[in-house]
């Protein structure tokens, strides 16, 4: 089944279950062609080459041939989306279209690889912008490092014949008997267009509009769109003829980045609050069985640290999922975006003072360094 945004967290507790036979491929996509993508086309070759790990374990052709037909079967992605994320085993295929920049990379193993599924949604990297001027419109995506995207625009004239041709021409004509009315009359109509094409195109991606969102405009077409948006926009009072793509871009990827510095701030906080009963861990077993009986409020990780149990599933993606399906917070970090000595190690959590009614054996896993798929 092909999915349009980050998963849900039941979806990733689905995912993390054991699955033999499982193919994972992270695609970065060619983003907003109107026409989509065809997902088996995107991942052809990643695909090929787990499948052909596959067969060097001894897994049968009829299995890897279920598996190639259901990523077929998965059809043409939306035109949106920086990446595209297969699951896929002999019995189903699952793909998510996603709006972050994830970088390139497969699996073949028991498991899916969730680690740069779980960093996606736990910590997102994407920002939106919209350019708005009295004639013309702009819808910009940013995500991570990757270049900032336009993903859409439009004119003043085809925002509000869409609205409604015939009133759109009342309103030429109203224009020239009074100028000033019908100018205003115009403007609510095409800002009114531009905000619903605006959440078309993202609500999918950001459902909670928590995403940062830039409305650059001069006064007052930036304030009255921002008013017209659900998302908590910061207006820019400049004139979208005077920017460059570039300083869109650097100002969508300032914005991503304070949020996620803000966030790892207030949990660090709460981490090293005394006040809060409960203890901080770094132990990566003792957080995992914590995780598992739903004693981790917050945990904080590093996920370029690569530790992998004997089957090679990822460990900390796991710890993660196990977090958030019990309610509790996660934040998935990059080095270079983690203040000094902010971890000593590869995770950092906050764990409930209850201890647990029954023991676990499914831990500890025996960590080791991770290998490259």
């Amino acid at each position: 089944m092909l999915h349009v945004g980050r998963p849900t967290v039941p979806q990733l507790v689905d995912l993390s279950r054991p699955q033999p036979q499982a193919v994972t491929v992270y695609q970065p996509l060619e983003p907003h062609r109107t026409d989509g993508t065809d997902v088996a086309a995107a991942i052809r070759e990643p695909l090929r080459l787990a499948l052909h790990r596959l067969a060097g374990t001894g897994v049968p052709s009829s299995a890897r041939r279920a598996i190639a037909d259901h990523v077929e079967a998965l059809g043409r992605t939306a035109s949106e989306g920086h990446c595209v994320a297969v699951f896929a085993c002999p019995e189903r295929a699952e793909a998510f279209v996603l709006p972050d920049h994830l970088a390139a990379e497969w699996r073949a193993g028991d498991r899916f690889d969730l680690g740069p599924l779980v960093r996606a949604v736990s910590s997102p990297q994407t920002a939106y912008a919209v350019t708005v001027g009295e004639e013309d419109w702009g819808l910009w995506w940013a995500s991570g490092t990757a270049p900032v995207q336009a993903v859409t625009s439009g004119t003043r004239e085809n925002m509000a014949s869409f609205a409604g041709g015939v009133r759109y021409r009342l309103g030429q004509l109203w224009r020239a008997l009074t100028w000033s009315r019908a100018f205003l009359m115009t403007r609510r109509s095409y800002l009114s267009a531009v905000a619903r094409t605006v959440r078309a195109r993202l609500e999918p991606f950001d459902p909670d509009y928590s995403a940062p969102m830039v409305v650059f405009g001069p006064p007052p077409l930036g304030d009255q769109l921002a008013a017209r948006l659900p998302w908590r926009a910061t207006v820019s009072p400049h004139d979208p003829a005077t920017l460059r793509t570039s300083d869109i871009g650097r100002t969508l990827r300032g914005y991503a980045e304070a949020r996620v510095r803000r966030q790892l701030s207030e949990h660090l906080a709460r981490i090293s609050d005394e006040s809060l009963p409960g203890l901080p861990s770094r132990d990566v077993d003792e957080v995992a069985r914590a995780a598992q009986h739903g004693r981790v409020d917050l945990l904080v990780y590093d996920s370029t640290a690569s530790l992998r149990d004997a089957s090679g599933a990822d460990v900390l993606a796991r710890i993660a999922v196990d977090v958030l399906a019990r309610g509790g917070e996660v934040l998935a970090m990059e080095p270079d975006e983690l203040h000094r000595g902010a971890l000593d190690g590869p995770l950092l959590a906050h764990l409930r003072a209850d201890v647990p009614d029954e023991p676990d054996d499914t831990w500890p896993l025996t960590a080791r360094p991770g290998r490259p798929a």
